[in-house]
């Protein structure tokens, strides 16, 4: 996970303890995507209530093209709809074209800009889906 963090974020990349943090808090939220055996990426999100907050997203450089993060993307916001969460959100960089097109793939749409998120002169969009829940059985 951490050589998919560093490929994808380099030099923003999470550090382990980060990582470590996530899989105990959230372990039903942390997602790994596995292709012939191998690690190929993984998603993290985090809920509280009736919202959820997707916090990361990547999948390693060989395996990108080949439908592993919007697999990872079904998985997570199923999950979030099975546990009655309301809406999920995110923070994405403006240029981060790919990721911006997944989002919006699955309903995603820019709420705001956010100053400095990525640090000074580094904004970012806030983006947020509301998430239908399951029909129940009568």
């Amino acid at each position: 996970m951490l050589a998919i963090e560093r490929a994808s974020f380099e030099p923003d990349a999470w550090p382990r303890e980060l990582f470590v943090e996530l899989l105990e808090e959230w372990p039903r939220l942390f997602l790994l995507g596995i292709v012939d055996g191998r690690v190929a990426g993984y998603i993290a999100a985090v809920g509280r209530g009736e919202a959820a907050e997707l916090v990361s997203v990547a999948v390693h450089p060989r395996y990108r093209g080949r439908g592993v993060a919007g697999a990872l993307m079904r998985r997570v916001l199923a999950l979030l709809r099975r546990e009655a969460i309301g809406q999920c959100r995110l923070m994405v960089r403006p240029g981060n074209r790919w990721a911006i097109r997944l989002y919006r793939a699955f309903g995603f749409t820019r709420v705001r800009r956010v100053k400095d998120y990525y640090g000074r002169g580094r904004d970012a969009w806030r983006m947020r889906v509301r998430l239908q829940r399951p029909a129940t059985s009568r």
